[in-house]
């Protein structure tokens, strides 16, 4: 016969009676000395031990009552098992969840604590803790357990449980005794003043904490605002703060050949064509700062289709500085700010008249033309391909170098980082200052009189 569902929810019914309505369970035993009676916040009814003859299994139905006067949402229970000779085999904990019991209701008969050792036939009901609505815990105990009217969020410092139990002391003394009343209230008097020097040491202390994290808070906002508005506060020169111009006149009508075709040359040298000069190096032109003029190395990169014209990049950054200004940011290569002072300022300031005009006009790609630019991120895939290094100016560190890249979002602008030496282009903010390494095409045969005077 299965178990009847049915019966067992008629809950004012005893768990024996339930149980002797059915073959497929036997009763094993009684819990032993009920010691959570009706004084107990929470009251053990009954409880019995079951074997179900289908699987063997042992467990344990309770029947509980709330007499907490709140509503009770969780019990924890131990079991404490014995063998048939009456030794124990040992302990097991239940815990009771999602309970929901108003005061004067019973629980708990419809819940199966299964037992893990099938060879308990004996038992002792144990109730440990009751949890209640608003977080309250209460440890239970075998005498009569009254439930605290509150609880403290805050636990009460050890002097002030001190402090307590000496009243309750004298209190109780005054009451036996008129005598020890005084001595007793002096005793209370006298600890007085320390107890409310502490209060007030204890006051100090969480002012002064306040305070320090009122002036952590002021100097991360502080922080974050000059972060916000760095490019106001500390407004960039559209030119390298690594040179100083040197007042020179820009020669607006080079004597030399026509105008190189930047598009042109890409797709000519993508198709494999070579110079015998790439990767040799000349200097040219010159970078004024506090400790004199320094040349400006060149590394060749390839050579015109007319073979009069090669195309080179700095080896070294010729200083720092920004894509745009604060006031022109988002702009692309063409109205940038970069392009104005390689055009402008770092042409008048790092080459001479006679340099200048070994200087070709460049019409790039994006409609412009220009003598000084920056590579883009296909030409230098093209014509450094993984050897994309570029040293600072003591020959030993590697830094990033802007590309003239639109990256599509506006304020972004593509930058050549070094990982693990090898190129990879990166997107950052144009108002940032990686290195600057400008391109030129220049007259082969001045580049070749440069290298060969330098082997002279």
């Amino acid at each position: 016969m299965l178990y009847n569902e049915t019966i067992i929810k008629q809950t004012n019914c005893e768990i024996d009676e339930v149980m002797q309505l059915t073959e497929r369970y036997t009763r094993l035993a009684e819990a032993g000395l009920n010691r959570y009676g009706k004084g107990c916040a929470v009251e053990l009814k009954t409880a019995v031990l079951f074997m179900d003859h289908s699987d063997s299994s042992i467990f344990v139905l309770a029947r509980y009552r709330n007499n907490s006067g709140r509503i009770l949402k969780g019990l924890t229970v131990r079991l404490t098992l014995r063998d048939t000779a009456g030794r124990e085999i040992g302990t097991q904990d239940f815990r009771y969840m999602d309970l929901a019991v108003p005061d004067g209701d019973e629980f708990g008969n419809r819940t199966k604590i299964m037992v893990t050792l099938p060879e308990a036939r004996e038992f002792d009901l144990e109730l440990c803790e009751a949890v209640y609505e608003g977080h309250m815990v209460q440890v239970l105990s075998p005498v009569t357990d009254e439930v605290p009217a509150s609880v403290s969020p805050d636990p009460k410092p050890a002097y002030l449980l001190q402090l307590e139990d000496q009243v309750k002391t004298a209190q109780k003394a005054a009451a036996d005794c008129g005598t020890a009343r005084d001595g007793a209230l002096a005793e209370i008097e006298a600890l007085r003043p320390e107890y409310e020097g502490m209060l007030k040491a204890r006051k100090r202390r969480h002012r002064g904490v306040i305070w320090l994290l009122v002036i952590l808070c002021l100097v991360l906002a502080a922080g974050a605002a000059v972060y916000m508005f760095r490019d106001r506060l500390f407004p960039a020169p559209n030119d390298s703060p690594a040179v100083e111009a040197t007042p020179q006149t820009v020669i607006e009508d080079a004597d030399n050949a026509a105008e190189i075709n930047m598009t042109a040359e890409d797709e000519r040298a993508a198709s494999g064509i070579t110079s015998d000069l790439a990767g040799k190096t000349f200097e040219m032109g010159g970078l004024s700062d506090a400790n004199g003029t320094e040349p400006c190395e060149w590394i060749v990169l390839a050579e015109n289709e007319d073979k009069d014209a090669v195309l080179v990049t700095s080896r070294y950054s010729v200083g720092y500085g920004q894509f745009n200004a604060a006031d022109n940011k988002g702009k692309t290569w063409p109205e940038s700010s970069l392009r104005t002072w390689l055009n402008e300022d770092l042409l008048s300031a790092a080459f001479t008249g006679d340099e200048q005009k070994m200087i070709r006009v460049t019409t790039l790609p994006e409609g412009c033309s220009d003598r000084l630019f920056l590579l883009s991120s296909d030409e230098v895939e093209l014509y450094l391909g993984d050897n994309a290094e570029l040293l600072a100016r003591d020959g030993q560190t590697a830094q990033s170098w802007w590309l003239r890249d639109d990256t599509g979002t506006a304020g972004r602008c593509l930058i050549v980082r070094q990982v693990d030496g090898a190129y990879q282009p990166g997107e950052v903010s144009d108002t940032l200052r990686p290195s600057i390494r400008p391109a030129m095409w220049v007259s082969k045969a001045y580049a070749e009189s440069l290298m060969d005077g330098a082997k002279g």
